[in-house]
């Protein structure tokens, strides 16, 4: 039997001592999922978010799974639902919708949960961030620099500097071609 076994055979140990228990169900979830069998580790994310739909993490893996199955509109409802049940962490929510529907190539409706994400925590300068190498990605550069631009007005970091001064220079290539 291997360290994964144990980890299975306690946490469904725990589960029958305390079925109520969210996080038994959470963490038998991380180890089935760390033995490869995620259908099973989705089941038991399902159970803790049924028991305790307030924990963001619980939400965040059971969509992950999904992604690693590529069952992307499932892990955008399992997103959908979190911000129904845990309004308070919603920002968190939209931000991880952008990402998945950036990898989608759905950049526009990336924007949308980027801005949703802002819009909820305008001082969280991770959500800025994801928005602007999109709008870059988007080849829309003034409005990556007016992003910027409120970006290092927020928080002066040397990388924040740093990444509005690179869209400078993209801007300025971009205009040098113009001429």
């Amino acid at each position: 039997m291997n360290d994964i076994d144990i980890k299975i055979n306690e946490y469904k140990r725990l589960i029958e001592i305390e079925p109520n228990n969210a996080w038994h169900h959470f963490h038998m979830g991380e180890a089935l999922e760390e033995k490869g069998e995620l259908n099973e580790a989705i089941e038991e994310y399902s159970k803790a978010i049924e028991l305790d739909p307030t924990f963001p993490d619980f939400h965040f893996k059971k969509a992950e799974a999904l992604l690693k199955l590529s069952k992307f509109q499932e892990a955008l409802q399992v997103y959908d639902n979190a911000i129904r049940k845990d309004p308070k962490n919603a920002h968190l929510y939209h931000y991880f919708k952008g990402e998945i529907f950036e990898k989608l190539g759905k950049y526009e409706d990336a924007l949308k949960e980027y801005d949703s994400a802002i819009k909820r925590s305008p001082t969280n300068s991770w959500y800025r961030q994801a928005k602007i190498y999109l709008l870059e990605r988007m080849n829309r550069l003034e409005d990556a620099l007016k992003e910027a631009e409120v970006l290092v007005k927020m928080d002066p970091s040397a990388a924040n500097q740093e990444l509005k001064n690179e869209i400078l220079a993209k801007l300025k290539n971009k205009n040098d071609m113009k001429v």
